[in-house]
């Protein structure tokens, strides 16, 4: 069941809330193979088109990443960044679930 927050996002990108969540699922396992690979217990792993596109610390400047890209922390939390554009990036993280 999709909660009200995914369904919310999911229109804001113009997604169903199942690809959203599916893309979701696929970018989190792309994310714990990077950060298991490289042993990093902290900071949020970035991905966006199916891959690994950075690692931060802290997680608080939106407008350096495309709308769309995903952010994962090492506890299993998710975020999307959202609004902005391709070339301005992204004005705001969107927590997920």
């Amino acid at each position: 069941m999709f909660n009200d927050r995914a369904r919310q996002l999911a229109g804001a990108m113009n997604l169903s809330p199942s690809v959203l969540l599916g893309r979701t699922e696929k970018h989190w396992l792309i994310s714990q193979e990077y950060r298991a690979e490289r042993g990093l217990k902290d900071g949020y792993v970035i991905c966006h088109n199916g891959q690994v596109v950075g690692w931060r610390r802290d997680l608080d400047e939106a407008s350096g990443w495309t709308p769309g890209c995903y952010a994962f922390d090492s506890e299993g939390r998710d975020w999307v960044a959202v609004g902005g554009t391709h070339d301005d990036g992204a004005e705001r993280w969107e927590r997920i679930g």
